[in-house]
């Protein structure tokens, strides 16, 4: 792992309910819902100026990490970032130049500790099929069966919490969801941090 994932500063914390179509495909699903992708943040108006130092007038640098790579003009390749403080950024490498750019600041990935499978309801017996999308290829990574649950006021809806030590979702990887059977009541939560 290139980075260590920072849970209190930025917590990720992907939802959704299924769809209302069943989808059974390991390899080529086609009704997926999307818990979260490990995506770039884009900052427009930073000040540049041959150094380390990196500032905009307001708004600091929301989102971004220590340890992200920093993409832009001026920016040697390779250059991360080093520390955050309000509207001031440390880079790893001096700029190359001087002047007020936009720059995109790219995690590493997604570490997920937890996903959540919580019934909204009446759940039927069936599967929830995880999937690391890449944005071409989905590749199957966890089942989650899911039973019978008719919740009442002495029965909890279904629920099930996974725990994963092993899920890093890679820069420009989405982690997906699918459910074997139409119209499931469940909603899947992940939780987790950009690194």
């Amino acid at each position: 792992m290139a980075g260590i994932p920072n849970f209190a500063t930025a917590p990720i914390a992907g939802s959704s309910v299924l769809g209302s179509t069943a989808d059974t495909s390991y390899t080529a699903p086609t009704h997926t819902v999307t818990l979260v992708t490990a995506a770039s943040v884009t900052v427009a108006s930073c000040v540049t100026n041959s150094t380390q130092l990196v500032t905009v007038a307001s708004g600091g640098f929301p989102a971004v990490l220590p340890g992200f790579q920093v993409i832009g003009t001026g920016i040697t390749p390779g250059t991360t970032v080093l520390a955050i403080l309000g509207n001031n950024l440390i880079l790893s490498l001096v700029a190359t130049a001087g002047g007020t750019v936009t720059l995109t600041f790219a995690p590493n990935g997604i570490k997920i500790e937890e996903i959540d499978f919580a019934g909204t309801g009446v759940t039927v017996a069936g599967v929830c099929q995880l999937f690391l999308y890449d944005g071409t290829t989905y590749h199957a990574w966890f089942s989650q069966l899911v039973t019978v649950v008719t919740p009442s006021t002495t029965l909890a809806p279904f629920f099930q919490a996974q725990y994963f030590t092993n899920l890093e979702i890679p820069y420009g990887w989405s982690l997906v969801a699918t459910s074997w059977v139409a119209n499931q009541l469940l909603n899947v939560v992940a939780f987790g941090a950009a690194y």
